[in-house]
């Protein structure tokens, strides 16, 4: 009878975490990455096209104004709610 004994090391190097990215363009038309929470709050506000302030957590305040300082989000006053539009992505021709 045949035995297969695989030999492991006996310290295995843990892999390293990826850090998925996205790139998107800020007001000046650079790119700017951002991680993945960060893209999880400029997708509601893409899809939403406006995210009430009130709406949001604690956590997902503190990113969004993140993506504001880095010029991702503009903040705007919609009626008397305050909250988070997208700079134009794309150039208007």
């Amino acid at each position: 009878m045949l035995s297969s004994s695989v030999q492991t090391p006996a310290f295995i190097k843990p892999r390293k975490r990826r850090i998925k990215m996205r790139a998107v363009k800020d007001k000046y038309g650079n790119l700017q990455l951002i991680d993945r929470a960060q893209t999880a709050i400029f997708n509601k506000v893409d899809l939403s096209n406006f995210l009430d302030i009130s709406t949001l957590n604690e956590r997902d305040l503190h990113v969004a104004e993140d993506l504001h300082k880095k010029n991702i989000l503009q903040k705007v006053k919609k009626g008397h709610a305050i909250g988070y539009k997208i700079h134009a992505q794309r150039l208007k021709l």
